[in-house]
């Protein structure tokens, strides 16, 4: 019986979510069957038109012909309940192995009540009304790199419950960064425990990385050529008096141990280079990332780390 359903559910039609535009829930997206009350329903119907057949008795039939109706209407309105529905996906933020990739979702305005958003066995209940708010579902991540998060399914029965309408959009993959180590060792001359005014200090000598702008920085020290490419502001540092070297962290440097391990204990170090404000670059096999600070470098260092190895670009 399952592997028959299994079998069924690979021949329904699916949509694409993804985050570059809304998909819109048509009536070639939508099926609907009878729920397990709906059936009984059913067969409830049969006996009454059979009784009403046998005795020719007016009052019965109309009865029958009644709830009859009621059936059918019931079916449009759940039917009409998913309809139409348009979602937008807001781009899931990547997360560390081991913890929950949240997956939100933005539908249209409309009033839609018990609606069921299923995901990976997580399921997300939401009576949308006029202003609807975002629905939030979270899975587990187990593993690096790019992560499927698999069919999302749409179903309602309102608003008998003898029918059950539903429609499955597949989601678009989330990056998952590796996993970091407990705790990790930056090179000599370079602390995650260090004061931050400290950190935030600058010379003029020779410059040696670029950081995200800050007010306030000087505008001599701002690199043009970066704003005119529109890769944002960004600050050049120089070396001087106060200033850590940048550290490379590099692969070579784990070497006894195992991949997986070499890649937790380097995502550790460029957080914990992140954290105390010192210029990091990469050194892996195949890939070179030259030492900077700011939000860029360290999404760029770990985008870098999670794909380590994979033909995914």
């Amino acid at each position: 019986m399952n592997a028959l359903r299994r079998r069924f559910h690979r021949l329904l039609r699916r949509q694409r979510l993804t985050p570059t535009g809304p998909a819109r829930i048509d009536r070639r997206h939508v099926y609907i069957l009878p729920t397990r009350y709906g059936w009984l329903f059913a067969l409830l119907l049969v006996l009454m038109l059979v009784a009403s057949l046998n005795y020719d008795n007016n009052p019965a039939y109309l009865l029958t012909f009644l709830l009859f109706s009621l059936a059918a209407n019931g079916m449009y309105f759940t039917w009409r309940n998913l309809y139409g529905l348009e979602l937008r996906l807001h781009s899931p933020e990547p997360v560390f192995a081991g913890e929950d990739l949240a997956i939100r979702l933005h539908p249209s305005r409309g009033s839609r009540p018990a609606l069921a958003f299923c995901l990976a066995e997580q399921v997300s209940l939401s009576d949308l009304e006029q202003e609807s708010a975002a629905v939030e579902l979270r899975i587990p991540t187990r593993q690096r790199g790019w992560m499927q998060p698999g069919e999302l399914e749409i179903t309602t029965s309102y608003p008998l419950g003898l029918f059950r309408a539903w429609s499955i959009l597949e989601l678009a993959e989330a990056l998952v960064y590796p996993r970091p180590a407990s705790e990790a060792e930056l090179p000599p001359g370079g602390s995650g425990e260090q004061d931050d005014k400290s950190s935030e200090r600058e010379g003029d000598e020779e410059f040696y990385a670029l950081r995200d702008f800050k007010p306030g920085d000087p505008l001599s020290h701002i690199h043009w050529k970066g704003v005119a490419r529109e890769r944002g502001l960004m600050t050049k540092q120089f070396s001087g008096p106060g200033v850590e070297e940048p550290v490379v962290i590099d692969w070579d440097t784990f070497a006894p141990n195992d991949a997986e391990t070499r890649l937790s204990l380097m995502t550790r170090l460029v957080i914990d280079a992140e954290q105390a404000g010192r210029a990091y670059g990469l050194s892996l096999p195949g890939s070179e990332i030259s030492p900077a600070l700011g939000t860029r470098q360290f999404h760029r260092c770990l985008k870098t780390l999670a794909l380590f190895g994979s033909k995914a670009t």
